[in-house]
């Protein structure tokens, strides 16, 4: 014969199993969505640490470009003083080879004396020598005189110095002692063997040289005065 069972109805079991089964979904949806919010925190460090290294870079980017710039300036100065000091010590060759070759001439030109003070004797204007002064229409002139004698008496006297040329299409000569530009005129001389008498002077610029004369007048009544002429030769420093 078929049994009856009766079973109690318990509805607060029910409920305990939703409400549990509800935090069970709860607590899983929560870990869900915080997992997702942690990964994003994690992407949002991660690319900030990025940037701050790009911005590291960047800086040590610039700071290496600047040290370069200062590099290549150096570089340039460095050049630039070395081009300087290249031409200075050009010009500074330049300048000795000029005097070597200005004490070769003179060098020549004493023993130019001495091999005619072989041949000549008695009082002489030796030679002439004009030179230009880089500026226009300015000249330096050098005469030597020499003393061939046995004696030892000292000569005296003065030299009258006379540029002949063109000016203005006709021909004109002019006295040396009124162009000179050192000052007072002294063409006074004094020489036992040998001296050297040398002037500055400015010729007018429209005038033309072609020859100088020269006197030699000495301040004794016995001997005469002595005259030499020269064409005009003018010789660059």
């Amino acid at each position: 014969m078929p049994r009856l069972v009766i079973k109690n109805h318990r509805p607060w079991q029910m409920a305990v199993a939703i409400i549990t089964l509800s935090m069970a979904l709860s607590l899983v949806t929560w870990l869900l969505l915080d997992n997702n919010h942690w990964q994003l925190i994690y992407r949002q460090l991660s690319g900030n640490s990025a940037i701050s290294q790009l911005i590291e870079e960047n800086r040590s980017l610039i700071a290496e470009n600047a040290a370069l710039k200062d590099k290549i300036l150096m570089l340039e100065q460095t050049t630039r003083l070395d081009q300087e000091t290249a031409v200075q010590m050009q010009n500074d060759l330049k300048a000795l080879q000029d005097e070597i070759y200005g004490l070769k001439r003179e060098l020549e030109f004493y023993k130019g004396i001495m091999d005619t003070s072989k041949r000549v004797s008695g009082f002489d204007i030796h030679g002439v020598f004009i030179n230009s002064l880089h500026k226009p229409n300015y000249y330096t002139i050098k005469v030597v005189l020499t003393n061939v004698a046995r004696s030892d008496r000292v000569l005296e006297g003065t030299l009258d110095l006379t540029v002949d040329g063109i000016q203005n299409n006709r021909k004109e000569s002019l006295k040396l002692s009124n162009m000179i530009t050192d000052g007072t005129p002294d063409l006074s001389f004094q020489l036992k063997n040998f001296s050297q008498i040398e002037v500055n002077f400015e010729l007018p610029s429209e005038f033309e040289p072609e020859k100088i004369w020269i006197i030699a007048n000495i301040d004794k009544a016995n001997m005469p005065s002595v005259s030499r002429f020269y064409d005009w030769s003018v010789s660059e420093n």
